[in-house]
């Protein structure tokens, strides 16, 4: 069952061979959450991984903040970098499936099944290394059985996996690629499928999206959206989130933002891409940091229960809300709310539309497709062109 499977039909009209009109739609339902409504705590920690299909590690996540700051819970240090630690281990899988599959199958490549398949099993194998007998994540945290010597080798194989099939150089000498000269010599040099992929689109000239220009992050304000998935118009909200009138973006474009690679390049398609790179080189090292944190304080701290909690992970894709209100005498689910990267990405007056509107018919399904992939790969999507009028 998942019911959180996600999915976006852009549609594309066309009139005098070039796009007049650009209507995304996702068939991603707020409704999904809702189903949570009227469960136990339990309950509805088993059900959320089933439910979303897309960062299911990253939903578990930020549903237990929100159920532990609701009952006054406060997590020891060393959990918070278990946990952590899984959504980094889930990041990482996910940009390499869509790095060594999505990209070369767009560039007329052959993907590279085994290395997905080494690194997910890789990164999915972590769990078993940091609770006790392999169980799941818990309110309040489950108890820890931390194997720090197979965690560490587990990430010095996955840096070497890295190295061989996406970057061919160290990864710390690729976050100090910094111009736009350094980054064509990795493409044209670098023998690996993303190398190639980019090489490939550059030379077609599949990489000249007319993108409005990168806006710099904004800063979600975490009260500002509780009280907002609080009031009566939080499910128009969800559907099409902004910020003060303006439809915003999350994920790794913006978390990579000020990276000298990414401020260095002309090309905003391209710089979307980099910024997947960069994203992925940097979370090695930041799980490496993070694997330094394990042994920290594991007391678990508990205050008084406001039956009311937030919370707020950075999945691959972006910020991911959850907001609950439990029942004050039982505990059940009274009202469930999410607030997804999907409807921050795929907004329908956010970047896609404009990048799309008034492009050439000529390769337009190859280009919306790249488009797609460098504002937010790993969504499924659905391509239509329709005649207006």
């Amino acid at each position: 069952m998942t019911i959180g499977a996600e999915k976006i039909t852009l549609t594309l009209k066309i009139d005098k061979d070039l796009v007049q009109d650009v209507t995304i739609t996702s068939d991603r339902s707020a409704m999904a959450a809702r189903m949570l409504e009227g469960k136990s705590i339990s309950e509805a920690c088993a059900l959320t991984p089933l439910l979303f299909s897309l960062c299911g590690t990253a939903q578990s996540q930020a549903g237990l903040q929100a159920f532990e700051q609701a009952l006054g819970y406060i997590p020891s240090a060393a959990h918070k970098a278990v946990r952590r630690l899984l959504i980094q281990a889930e990041s990482m899988g996910e940009h390499v499936m869509r790095l060594l599959m999505d990209w070369p199958q767009l560039a007329g490549l052959a993907p590279d099944l085994n290395t997905i398949r080494d690194v997910r099993n890789l990164c999915g194998s972590f769990k078993n290394h940091l609770f006790k007998d392999g169980q799941n994540d818990k309110v309040g945290g489950a108890p820890l059985g931390l194997d720090l010597a197979s965690i560490k080798n587990h990430l010095v194989m996955l840096r070497e996996k890295l190295v061989a099939t996406i970057f061919h150089i160290p990864l710390a000498d690729f976050l100090k690629l910094s111009s736009q000269n350094a980054f064509n010599e990795w493409c044209n040099t670098s023998p690996t499928l993303p190398a190639q992929s980019l090489t490939t689109w550059m030379k077609q000239g599949k990489i000249d999206i007319n993108w409005p220009e990168l806006s710099p992050p904004i800063s979600f304000k975490s009260e500002s959206l509780t009280e907002i998935l609080d009031g009566g118009d939080a499910d128009s909200f969800i559907a099409q989130p902004h910020v003060n009138n303006t439809p915003a973006e999350t994920g790794p474009i913006m978390r990579q933002f000020k990276h000298p690679l990414i401020t260095s390049l002309n090309n905003v398609t391209l710089a979307r891409l980099a910024a997947r790179l960069v994203d992925l080189a940097a979370l090695n090292i930041q799980m490496a940091k993070t694997i330094e944190a394990l042994e920290e304080d594991r007391e678990l701290f508990h205050t008084k229960a406001i039956y009311k909690g937030t919370g707020c992970v950075e999945a691959v894709r972006g910020k991911l809300i959850h907001r609950v209100w439990l029942d004050k005498e039982t505990e059940i689910i009274k009202r469930y709310r999410i607030l997804a990267p999907t409807e921050w990405n795929f907004h329908p007056h956010g970047a896609l539309s404009k990048a799309l509107r008034r492009a050439s018919i000529d390769g337009l399904k190859e280009k919306a497709a790249l488009a797609i992939l460098a504002l937010d790969p790993c969504i499924g999507y659905d391509i239509q062109l329709s005649e207006a009028g």
